[in-house]
């Protein structure tokens, strides 16, 4: 009898697992419970390729918000440097 597939199997080896383990059954409950296991692995494998590329996901969205505050916080810095330099305090003057 195949190994149980890791969470990181694709779900096409794991479909191809199920019809092998199912093929190596004799009796028609075997087979059924077999089909059965093999379907909840694939159930299971295809949710936990779902949760990683959601995974994924969030990370490059919170990158990019992260390089967006950043960039948003620099040039607001700029924009106050540049409003300074041209309109100096009355006791700031050169």
């Amino acid at each position: 009898m195949p190994t149980p597939p890791s969470p990181r199997t694709d779900i096409e080896s794991t479909r191809r697992m199920a019809e092998d383990a199912v093929a190596e059954s004799t009796s028609a409950v075997e087979q059924a419970v077999q089909q059965r296991i093999q379907a909840t692995r694939i159930r299971v494998a295809a949710a936990q390729q779902r949760r990683d590329e959601l995974s994924a996901a969030r990370r490059r969205g919170l990158a990019a918000r992260h390089a967006n505050k950043l960039r948003n916080l620099a040039e607001q810095e700029q924009r106050r440097h540049d409003a300074e330099q041209q309109d100096p305090e009355p006791g700031e003057r050169e």
